[in-house]
């Protein structure tokens, strides 16, 4: 599930996945505060789906984030064009997008910033 052809060791796999708990991170504190760097989270994001297979880092994600802080990630998701229909089961337990509403307030946020009005 992992594929980063630059990668010299351990050490940088482990960087690799650090980025996990980095978004989980910016999405609790968006979510408690509403305060969030977009371009830091989408970066973040990015760089994890870059060197892990799709599906592999949605379910480290949401597996690893609060439900209370799924909306929030759904929308970054989206936004990238990310999200899939349905989370695969651990321990017998799917996610499904269609349950899951989109964060507004995020994704105009998101928006902004990549249009430049930030």
């Amino acid at each position: 599930m992992y594929d980063n052809p630059s990668c010299s060791g351990i050490e940088e796999f482990r960087q690799d996945l650090l980025r996990v708990k980095y978004i989980k991170r910016l999405v609790n504190r968006y979510v408690r505060s509403g305060d969030v760097s977009p371009r830091l989270l989408l970066n973040h994001i990015i760089g994890v789906y870059n060197v892990f297979q799709v599906q592999a880092v949605s379910r480290l994600l949401f597996f690893r984030t609060d439900p209370h802080t799924w909306r929030a990630m759904k929308t970054v998701l989206e936004y990238l064009n990310l999200m899939p229909e349905e989370i695969l089961p651990i321990d017998g337990c799917s996610i499904l997008n269609k349950d899951i509403s989109r964060d507004e307030v995020l994704w105009t946020k998101l928006v902004n910033t990549v249009e430049g009005h930030d």
